[in-house]
């Protein structure tokens, strides 16, 4: 898996981290876990997304980029056909996910950018990977590993 970005107004720490949300179908966005993007060439798609709809203090979050462990367990979303490998459930004629069921098996999901909107991701913002489970062989401030 690519190297991925993270953002935020803090340091990112493992100790931190919490897991996505327990509720058993949960409607949109979950809420804990890590959120990555993919960080390729200098930029990702979250800073792509960021500047289209000038979100303001990006520009002053920490960043850091992450690489994930090749023993990363990830549960990749390409096709609405991936959806069939999960349980879902339609309540008000939305299709939901069960997460903690998917983060019993899985370390992460990873959510391509044709499936954002769709569906169970249409609250999603961009192409990302939620993480439950910290799995990283190592991680570096943005600023750091750019003048390397």
């Amino acid at each position: 898996m690519n190297k991925q970005v993270w953002f935020g107004s803090s340091e990112l720490q493992k100790d931190k981290m919490k897991s996505v949300n327990s509720n058993k179908f949960y409607f949109g966005k979950p809420h804990g876990g890590l959120w990555t993007s993919p960080y390729i060439n200098g930029s990702s798609p979250w800073i792509r997304f960021a500047k289209s709809v000038d979100l303001s203090g990006v520009e002053n979050d920490e960043a850091w980029v992450l690489k994930p462990s090749s023993r990363a367990n990830v549960l990749h979303f390409n096709t609405k056909r991936d959806l069939m490998k999960v349980e879902t459930k339609k309540v008000d004629n939305y299709k939901v996910l069960n997460y903690r069921d998917i983060f019993e098996k899985y370390d992460a999901i990873k959510v391509s950018h044709d499936l954002i909107g769709v569906g169970p991701f249409r609250e999603w913002d961009c192409k990302s990977v939620l993480w439950d489970t910290w799995n990283f062989d190592w991680i570096v401030k943005l600023s750091e590993y750019e003048n390397n």
